[in-house]
């Protein structure tokens, strides 16, 4: 967790290139999973949660509406596959407090059984362009 531009999903890039795996973006996750024909595009990925070493899901708090079922049950699974193995990483803009709010009570329960948050605190690495 962390706020916009601290460099979340650059440390998680440098994750992945260690030690491989999957990088997913959280609003994209229940295409990954199970596309409807005309939702998935031709560059994503079809993904197994319980494959990879090392499994990302960046950008949580993305997604359109973490309530719509479809996209629910896609982290459900994500998170419960992940419980027997593997590295997961996923970053995120949301606040810790604000993720019960979020997200279904399986999935925090999960979470809490298995995870860790870590928080990066700092300026945006990006501010140093157009000045807005």
């Amino acid at each position: 967790c962390g706020g916009v531009g601290t460099g979340k999903t650059f440390a998680a890039a440098l994750a992945m290139s260690e030690l491989g795996g999957v990088c997913i973006r959280a609003s994209r996750l229940h295409i990954a999973l199970d596309p409807w024909r005309n939702e998935a595009r031709e560059e994503d990925q079809r993904i197994d949660p319980a494959k990879p070493r090392l499994l990302c899901v960046d950008d949580l708090g993305t997604e359109r509406d973490p309530k719509d079922p479809r996209w629910a049950e896609a982290f459900f699974e994500v998170v419960d596959a992940r419980l027997d193995g593997g590295w997961t990483l996923i970053t995120s803009n949301v606040l810790r407090k604000q993720l019960r709010e979020r997200y279904d009570e399986r999935v925090i329960d999960r979470l809490n059984h298995a995870g860790r948050v870590v928080e990066i605190a700092g300026q945006s690495l990006r501010k140093k362009g157009a000045g807005l």
